[in-house]
This record gives C-alpha cells, sequence and structure tokens, in this order.
C-alpha cells in the first residue's frame, strides 16, 4: 500500500466562535494491497475527526471530516497524525490552522438593509471572508462562479433570520479540489436581493 494525504495542511480562516466549519481531509491509497489506517487523532478538542482508523482498499479514498469549533478569539494551531501500516512510512503528519472570532452581531443589532459587502482578503489565497446583512427572514444562497460562468462552489443554501452573517470561501470547489488562481464571481441571493462580486484567487 502507499498512502497519500490531499490536502496536507488546513486553513480554516476566522470562523465565529459557537459556529464549526468542517472540511474533508482526504487519505488515498494509491498502491496495490490493503492500506490500514491504525489512527487518526490530533491534539486540540477545537478541531474533530469522523474518524480515527480506516481500511482503505487499493486505488481508493477514505474521507474523514475536519471541523473546526473556536471557543475563544485566539489562534488554534494544531497537526493531524495519520498512522498507516506501509512499507516505507508508518506516521503522516496534517497541519491545521484556524482564529476564533467574536460574532459579527455580538451586541444583537439588528441591520436596516439587506446588503453583501466585498469579501476580505481580496486578492487572496488560500481562504477569504464574505460578509452580509439581512434586514429580514430570507431564503440565502452564496454560490461562486469561475470565469466561465461554471458553478464552483455552494457556500450557503440556508433560510436565515434578520442579522450581520459571515462565511469562508476556503478555494476549493464541491468535489473538495483545490482551485486554480483566478478570477471568480460570488452570487448572493437573499429573498429579492441578488448580487454579484468579484474576487481574485492568487497562489
Amino acid at each position: 500500500p502507499i498512502c497519500n494525504t490531499e490536502p496536507t495542511n488546513f486553513y480554516f480562516g476566522e470562523v465565529n466562535i459557537g459556529e464549526s466549519v468542517t472540511d474533508t481531509l482526504f487519505i488515498q491509497n494509491t498502491g496495490s494491497a490493503d492500506l490500514i489506517v491504525t489512527d487518526i487523532y490530533n491534539e486540540l478538542d477545537v478541531y474533530t475527526l469522523s474518524s480515527n482508523s480506516a481500511l482503505i482498499p487499493p486505488q481508493t479514498t477514505e474521507e474523514i471530516l475536519v471541523t473546526f469549533s473556536p471557543l475563544e478569539e485566539i489562534e488554534y494551531a494544531d497537526s493531524i497524525w495519520i498512522e498507516a501500516e506501509t512499507p516505507f512510512q508508518s506516521l503522516f503528519l496534517v497541519t491545521v490552522l484556524g482564529m476564533g472570532n467574536e460574532p459579527v452581531n455580538a451586541n444583537n443589532i439588528l441591520p436596516l438593509v439587506t446588503e453583501v459587502y466585498q469579501n476580505y482578503p481580496n486578492p487572496f489565497n488560500p481562504t477569504t471572508t464574505i460578509k452580509y446583512a439581512i434586514s429580514e427572514p430570507a431564503d440565502v444562497t452564496i454560490v461562486i462562479y469561475n470565469i466561465k460562468g461554471e458553478k464552483v462552489k455552494t457556500l450557503v443554501r440556508e433560510r436565515k433570520e434578520p442579522s450581520y452573517y459571515q462565511t469562508i470561501w476556503n478555494g476549493k470547489d464541491d468535489t473538495g479540489k483545490t482551485v486554480s488562481s483566478g478570477v471568480y464571481f460570488y452570487q448572493t441571493k437573499i429573498g429579492d436581493y441578488n448580487s454579484y462580486n468579484k474576487m481574485l484567487l492568487m497562489k
């Protein structure tokens, strides 16, 4: 068996205290025999893993969900260790970094108008934050498109109450694959409100 991990590092960016963001760790077996992953673990409680072991047949991939749930407004640096039985290497490392952030609307001030703000940072690499305000209950969708108009990633699709919100795009598409550098657009629909904003991913 041959073990490969994708990505080799996670950057969750800023996540509001009390909220969670989930990403996917792919463990690939590119060899010709079963890959036995005996342990998958990390140190900090703010990062949780969906599984701590796996049996991966040849030429297949196991998906492990990594969830970040910050408790304080600080930086959280951690490592995910993967113990696997391979002829060449038995321990694999994936680094993890995220920031806890005070909620956008910590004082419960309701917005007077519905609007979407320009993402920040812009240009960005590898993550950027999109903030928006909702003045009345509405169905919200935020979708990323590439320069060709092809859908890349659905960030938000749910009904929300009046408040200030933010969401983070980590530069990956709906399949978990990291996208290439270039110009992207995010379309935000909040009830009858509809906006397009341009952003630039630079690596």
